[in-house]
């Protein structure tokens, strides 16, 4: 998978791949994970989705995404990791948000490397309408969703007990469905940006 981007809708010379992804090498997915990088604050930008031949855009027209301001003040550095396992771990992108009494977080996401392995980085995890950092503590939920080949599971953690050096793989178990090697039904995307810092 790839997307193509840029400040103007008849200009989107920007590209960007699945971190997966070399430039040489492109394994076929079915889930993507498109990196976007170098982008600037409170600008807004085009982009459409690319995955094999197919081109997805907004009925012909591209996406559009405005990108929230720069933070003056942002917070620590804090990642969780694990490891997804099963047959469906190679395709598998893992995704995470946090909901505490003030509310639910933006998405924080991260491709599954090919032994399993994923880190999430929680740190500059935005509102769910990117304007500001979300504030969390350690009695907060974590739910976290693996989806792979047309199959996902979400499970759902306090921080706290993910905190440190806890490796979260056991509750991961990730089995790709019969038959999912062929085609899946296209049309259903969602649209995850990371926290702009």
């Amino acid at each position: 998978g790839s997307g193509t981007y840029g400040t103007s809708a008849t200009n989107m010379t920007g590209s960007a791949r699945d971190p997966r992804d070399t430039i040489v090498v492109q394994d076929e997915r079915y889930v993507h994970l498109v990196l976007v990088t170098n982008l600037v604050p409170t600008t807004e930008y085009y982009y459409e989705i690319h995955s094999g031949t197919i081109v997805y855009n907004d009925n012909g027209l591209p996406y559009r995404i405005t990108l929230p301001a720069t933070q003056s003040s942002p917070p620590d550095f804090y990642s969780i990791f694990g490891t997804v396992t099963g047959s469906g771990a190679a395709d598998a992108i893992v995704f995470g948000r946090i909901t505490s009494d003030s509310g639910t977080s933006a998405y924080a996401s991260s491709a599954v490397g090919s032994g399993g392995t994923w880190t999430l980085s929680l740190g500059g995890v935005r509102t769910s309408d990117y304007q500001s950092y979300f504030n969390f503590d350690s009695s907060d939920t974590l739910s976290l969703t693996v989806r792979t080949r047309g199959n996902e599971v979400t499970r759902s953690y306090t921080l706290e007990e993910v905190e440190g050096d806890e490796d979260i793989s056991n509750a991961l178990e990730m089995i790709a469905p019969a038959g999912s090697t062929g085609t899946l039904p296209r049309g259903l995307y969602d649209q995850v940006m990371a926290g702009v810092s």
